[in-house]
């Protein structure tokens, strides 16, 4: 399954409405200037997505994800080197005065689970608006370790041959502080199709209304 130049360009471009969207809902919460670029988006296999994780290097990550039910089934993980986040969490909100380092993570994961929750959420409602479909977020959960934990957080069902995986690349800048991660939508190849049907029914649309 590939696709499309104009597929690419669409979802390129709700990918940069759902980042713009979120990043103002982030400023009005934190009460400081966020900005989300989305460079590049793409469709891989979860093959792929493991040899890259691997090529890279990806030792650690932080991730936050929720499940994606409605139109389309699969699930949304928002990803970030484990390092990054940490440095996203005090870029956004500073030094925590706690008692103890335990207090110290716990405050970090409830942090970077709420901005998670916040692009996640936000990208899901304007992907729904879009696509004029019905699309319904789980509750956001937390995991961080080595890369292979995002694999391990799918459901059992999942199988590679069956599964794709749309990578939304993310930059996050707040306090003059740049954060890589990656914004990724795990979906059986059913709902991908019916994705892609979608894009090309509001491509089509948008043609016609030119």
């Amino acid at each position: 399954m590939n696709l499309s130049e104009l597929q690419r360009d669409a979802l390129g471009e709700m990918a940069n409405i759902g980042a713009s969207r979120a990043a103002k809902q982030l400023s009005l919460l934190l009460d400081d200037h966020i900005d989300i670029n989305v460079p590049r988006v793409e469709l891989i296999t979860l093959p792929e997505l493991g040899r890259r994780l691997a090529e890279q290097g990806v030792n650690s990550i932080a991730c936050v994800y929720q499940d994606l039910e409605g139109a389309l089934n699969g699930q949304v993980f928002l990803v970030f080197h484990d390092q990054d986040s940490r440095s996203l969490v005090h870029a956004l909100i500073g030094d925590a005065e706690v008692s103890s380092q335990i207090l110290l993570r716990e405050y970090e994961h409830e942090a970077i689970t709420e901005v998670g929750n916040i692009i996640i959420s936000t990208f899901a409602a304007m992907m729904a608006d879009l696509l004029v479909t019905d699309l319904r977020l789980g509750l956001p959960h937390y995991s961080e370790g080595e890369a292979d934990i995002l694999l391990a957080a799918l459901p059992s069902d999942v199988h590679p041959e069956t599964t794709v995986v749309i990578v939304v690349q993310t930059v996050l800048t707040a306090a003059n502080r740049n954060v890589s991660g990656a914004l990724m939508v795990v979906l059986k190849v059913h709902s991908a199709e019916a994705l892609l049907e979608r894009l090309d029914a509001m491509i089509r649309n948008l043609q016609g209304n030119a």
